[in-house]
């Protein structure tokens, strides 16, 4: 969605960008003949698709800080999940695209899973969320973070909250979005869903 800008030009789009765990592209021919993803092909035909990349790296965490930052592990410092007890917290020091689009005018915001901060998913407990981190997510450079997105390490983590992550992004944009519209001010939202990541256990 673009509107006219304060000097009558275009002004910059608006961004939403989807991220799935462990879903690649499938080029034509590689599905089954009679196998179709509608929604997939909705989002293909009205959004922008990237049929020529690759991923960084395998592990989420690592991955996810790579596609956030634009840097190299070596300069994240994420060489694997942060679950685990050897590795921390992605440094708040360095940019993520959350700074860089605020720095551009953007209104930045954050839904679901971020796996990329240890305290994320290790204060609260599934079923019970006692703290949301929304202000700890600010140093990120993105807004409106809601920390159910990170409790998520347990068989069916996705069909168990998908839905939760979905039904925020949708709220933010009939609310928030729709007030930043009113103001002319561009957005970017994240909307990060964990499946197909299920399919691992």
């Amino acid at each position: 969605m673009q509107q006219n800008g304060a000097a009558g030009g275009p002004a910059p789009y608006n961004i939403l960008f989807l991220l799935t765990d462990q879903e690649r592209f499938f080029r034509p021919g590689e599905l089954p003949a009679d196998y179709s993803l509608p929604a997939h092909q909705r989002l293909m035909e009205r959004g922008t698709t990237f049929t020529n990349h690759r991923i960084a790296s395998c592990v989420c965490t690592s991955s996810r800080s790579v596609i956030y930052t634009g840097q190299h592990i070596q300069h994240t410092r994420m060489f694997d999940n942060t679950n685990f007890p050897w590795m921390g917290s992605l440094s708040p020091d360095i940019k993520t695209v959350g700074h860089m689009l605020r720095e551009a005018g953007y209104y930045t915001a954050y839904k679901g899973k971020w796996h990329m901060t240890k305290e994320f998913e290790t204060v609260n407990k599934l079923g019970s969320p006692t703290r949301i981190f929304t202000e700890e997510m600010e140093a990120y450079g993105f807004s409106d973070y809601f920390g159910v997105g990170d409790i998520i390490a347990h068989t069916q983590g996705g069909y168990l909250h998908d839905g939760i992550i979905a039904a925020m992004g949708c709220s933010w944009l009939r609310g928030k979005g729709r007030e930043l519209a009113g103001q002319g001010k561009p957005w970017f939202l994240a909307v990060n869903l964990v499946n197909p990541h299920d399919v691992m256990f």
